[in-house]
């Protein structure tokens, strides 16, 4: 598992120089598995929800790709599997569960892409658990597709100015990619190829 190392301060308060971890998840077959259920898996255009996690109207500029949703129990074991291996190195947060699982594709014809945003959902029922650690694992080879890059940001508290940064190491196919829900993310747009990626949720009760 590889540590990041960032020099400045995370957008959302978290002080620190290993705040996000990268990991080997998926080998060939499990990914071909995925692959394979996603194929037989209806593709809907994806949505965004506001932090209480209604439905907002469709704005293509913010997001623009295809998601189905994927429910397989061996592919769940191996990511609760890594998450109790990266959350007790690291975070120790109260991880309850998983939400399902997303299957992400972003197309090159129409440059897709997903803007800066968070992911925590808060809904109103506080009995609900809520989002805590996300995770992008990388579906396709880096040479299968061009742009798409994952970004941080980032800000500098002395002069009061933001910029965005990739994470290291997340360069594989296979390669998860496991960071706090509240960190402002996005994917850029891709302009050749498609990239294919799977994004969950580990969730666990509101603080």
């Amino acid at each position: 598992m590889e540590r990041a190392k960032h020099k400045g301060h995370f957008v959302t308060g978290l002080n620190s120089n290993n705040w996000y971890f990268v990991k080997p998840i998926f080998n060939n077959e499990m990914i071909n598995l995925i692959h394979s259920v996603a194929s037989n898996t209806p593709e809907e255009r994806a949505t965004e929800v506001d932090r209480e996690g209604k439905l907002l109207e469709e704005n293509l500029n913010n997001r623009s790709s295809s998601v189905c949703w994927i429910n397989d129990i061996q592919v769940y074991e191996v990511l609760m599997d890594a998450i109790e291996s990266v959350n007790d190195g690291s975070w120790q947060y109260n991880i309850t569960g998983i939400e399902s699982l997303q299957y992400t594709i972003y197309r090159e014809d129409k440059r897709q892409h997903y803007s800066w945003h968070m992911d925590p959902i808060y809904y109103k029922d506080l009995t609900r658990p809520c989002r805590k650690v996300s995770c992008s694992v990388l579906l396709s080879d880096p040479e299968e597709f061009e742009g798409g890059e994952f970004e941080f940001m980032s800000i500098d508290l002395d002069d009061q100015t933001s910029s965005s940064f990739q994470p290291n190491f997340f360069n594989k196919k296979g390669h998860g990619l496991f960071f706090p829900s509240q960190a402002y993310h996005r994917v850029k747009p891709v302009t050749k190829g498609i990239r294919r990626s799977l994004v969950c949720w580990f969730t666990g009760p509101r603080p």
